[in-house]
């Protein structure tokens, strides 16, 4: 971990204990500072409410979403 911050041009630190509400706030955070998703996971035809929180915030937010199937590496896009 040291080597990473020492080698990243920002660190940010959403919370300091692991906890669902600072999980849900990192994944909100990196998504408010994106234009896209790539996501590795098999929610492509799903459902909003069956999606990964941050992916269902993601396609809420009308970002351009790529899911890579983690078993066929299939490529499906929401855009």
């Amino acid at each position: 971990m040291e080597a990473l911050i020492r080698n990243s041009n920002e660190c940010v630190t959403i919370g300091k204990s692991v906890s669902q509400e600072n999980y849900v706030l990192t994944n909100r955070y990196l998504t408010d500072h994106v234009q896209f998703l790539i996501a590795v996971s098999d929610h492509a035809d799903a459902l909003p409410a069956d999606m990964t929180q941050m992916e269902a915030y993601a396609f809420q937010k009308d970002l351009g979403i790529i899911f890579i199937h983690p078993d066929t590496v299939e490529v499906k896009g929401v855009f």
